[in-house]
């Protein structure tokens, strides 16, 4: 960054902007991985069941 001709603080900005995207990344995994498996298992569910009692 600094070969690109940033300035110091311009570089601690954006080195900090860019900690806290992925602190913050690492929290929405956190809660969006519990929901997307529970809505595929409920999915495959639904398609097995479907399956079973269809007519």
């Amino acid at each position: 960054m600094i070969a690109s001709g940033s300035t110091g603080p311009e570089v601690e900005k954006m080195l900090f902007f860019d900690s806290v995207t992925v602190n913050a990344m690492k929290q929405w995994r956190v809660v969006h991985l519990p929901i997307a498996f529970t809505l595929g298992f409920l999915t495959l569910l639904h398609v097995i069941t479907v399956l079973m009692f269809g007519k």
